[in-house]
């Protein structure tokens, strides 16, 4: 099978796509998530951190808004620090801030400081 070459210009698959629109403006859709990642640079005394991105199999995320149904049912809200599955969801630029639009049912845990 022959491998279809990229273009000059052309975006990869995996780059996250560009969307003009303030994340203020975006109100997910009833069981998903948009979040924003976090990397964590150090290693706590009871639990080992993600160092790097893509070192593990989750990734350490804030939740940016949610759905109010969502909300009720998985029990967290904007402002929360959550850990899902590293390749869940769709990464995008809002005014070149990268965000993380995921469902709900990938998030794993809530991390309670």
């Amino acid at each position: 099978m022959r491998r279809k070459r990229r273009r000059p210009g052309e975006r990869p698959a995996w780059a996250p796509r560009h969307v003009d629109a303030a994340i203020e403006q975006i109100h997910p859709l009833e069981g998903l998530v948009l979040l924003r990642e976090v990397f964590v640079k150090r290693k706590s005394k009871h639990l080992d951190l993600i160092e790097e991105p893509g070192t593990a199999n989750t990734v350490i995320a804030d939740v940016l808004a949610i759905h109010e149904t969502t909300a009720e049912e998985y029990r967290f809200n904007p402002g929360d620090r959550v850990v899902l599955r590293e390749w869940s969801g769709g990464r995008w630029a809002l005014r070149g801030q990268p965000v993380l639009l995921t469902q709900a049912d990938d998030i794993l845990a809530k991390i309670v400081a």
